[in-house]
């Protein structure tokens, strides 16, 4: 299929993906396309799919988008709201915000819903939840299902020192669990 397209057409294509689902394509193609297809992408595109390309294969790294918006725990909620609004075109989700300290580690994590709901005075460490987190390094299976056991929307990954490098959303955890079912039957 891919060779049955013109070049511009692939590009295209390629570009308009998620860091993620480009990565995701990476590993299903030969691996004599993936320096044509990544030549096409932006500087700051082909950074954000490196960043996803050096975990490991099966790992939650691989699978995770780089793409988010992240809060600090000692901003107001207005200050995060206005940096959603700032980012809103280039994250994967805003629904569930990770909430991190001055070193890029997660602390907690608050939902949109509540950013919306609280005053906009208020701390965000006043109005955030405890977070539930995953190594990066972690099996992408192992963490899709602690995504979906838990219910949550999207779950932060982080490196080993509990700083925020990701996001594995919940539509990705049930297509990694989809995989998965499909490849054990």
């Amino acid at each position: 299929l891919i060779a049955g397209l013109q070049d511009g057409e692939v590009a295209t294509i390629f570009r308009d993906l998620d860091p993620d689902d480009r990565v995701w394509l990476l590993d299903e193609l030969p691996a004599s396309l993936a320096p044509r297809l990544l030549q096409g992408l932006t500087e700051e595109e082909r950074q954000l799919t490196a960043q996803v390309l050096g975990y490991p294969r099966g790992s939650v790294g691989r699978r995770m988008s780089p793409e988010y918006v992240s809060v600090r725990h000692d901003h107001t909620v207005d200050q995060a709201l206005q940096r959603v609004y700032a980012k809103l075109d280039r994250a994967e989700t805003v629904y569930v915000l990770p909430v991190v300290d001055e070193s890029r580690r997660v602390v907690g994590v608050v939902g949109l819903r509540d950013l919306l709901l609280a005053d906009a005075n208020s701390e965000i460490r006043a109005v955030m939840s405890p977070a539930d987190v995953c190594i990066a390094k972690r099996s992408a299976e192992s963490a899709a299902r602690t995504c979906a056991d838990l219910g949550v929307l999207a779950l932060p990954i982080v490196d080993n020192e509990n700083r925020l490098v990701g996001l594995l959303t919940i539509d990705d955890a049930v297509r990694i669990l989809e995989h998965e079912e499909t490849e054990d039957a």
